[in-house]
């Protein structure tokens, strides 16, 4: 794992729930984004003009040098991960305006992601498949009612009303957050996931169905019973629940009551 920065904290990535392999599926690392001006300032001669441009955007002195220390923080990661100058490295964005490498660098299957809030950046690198990290500075909103009507389940609604008043500004971070890393998933696959996986869940169901018939008639007409092709079934179905139990990260509603980091 890379620490190049002060006040730097990472973590290993491992697959959720009792995956068989745990070997680290990437990176976290957590940056505090107020830092010594020497540093800000090394910082900054690796940003690209067009960066510079947008840090200057910021109508507050501390808010563009938090952001020149974001993204020279995630320069210098991606730089170590790829063994090049941080300042040689270019990106691409997408529709949705996340950055991506751009050629040669995208050839190395380096993912990331950037989020920021305050004084504090997260930063997650993986190899190979998309990720998405979201951090908010819990304090309090003048419509966080109204987000967590538009936003949230009916479920969730009740969870998060029936919260003591003290804590329900922790609890609707907690539950943004969760929301937010899902659809930051969602959004970095494209808008085309959606329909993609759910046209292969039901075309997989669909052979499934065409399948099951046709094994079960052969199997009848060599034993002359059905219990072979009910002990078949059976069998599968044992196994498909032992994926599941086993192999499956448990899905869970949003806790809401889960005490927020401080």
């Amino acid at each position: 794992m890379t620490e190049l920065l002060p006040a730097q904290r990472t973590w290993p990535l491992v697959a959720a729930g009792p995956a068989i392999d745990r070997t680290p599926l990437g990176q976290v690392s957590a940056v505090l984004l107020d830092v010594p001006r020497e540093l800000l300032h090394e910082l900054s001669q690796t940003l690209s003009a067009s960066e510079l441009e947008r840090a200057r955007r910021f109508h507050f002195e501390s808010d563009q040098a938090r952001f020149i220390a974001a993204r020279g923080a995630l320069r210098r990661l991606l730089a170590a991960e790829l063994d090049v100058a941080a300042e040689l490295l270019e990106f691409t964005y997408g529709a949705y305006g996340k950055p991506d490498l751009a050629p040669p660098f995208d050839r190395s299957g380096l993912r990331f992601n950037l989020a920021h809030s305050e004084n504090l950046a997260l930063i997650a690198l993986c190899r190979n498949r998309e990720i998405g990290v979201d951090v908010e500075a819990v304090r309090a909103l003048s419509d966080e009612l109204q987000l967590v009507k538009s936003c949230f389940s009916a479920h969730e609604q009740r969870e998060y009303q029936q919260l003591d008043p003290s804590r329900r500004t922790a609890g609707f971070f907690n539950g943004w957050t969760s929301t937010m890393v899902f659809t930051i998933g969602q959004t970095l696959a494209g808008p085309s996931a959606g329909a993609r996986w759910m046209g292969v869940q039901n075309t997989a169901g669909q052979i499934a169905g065409i399948l099951a018939p046709i094994v079960t008639g052969v199997l009848v007409d060599r034993t002359g019973s059905f219990a072979t092709a009910f002990g078949t079934a059976a069998v599968l179905s044992v196994i498909g629940l032992g994926f599941w139990t086993f192999l499956t990260p448990r899905v869970e509603a949003t806790r809401w009551t889960t005490a927020a980091p401080s």
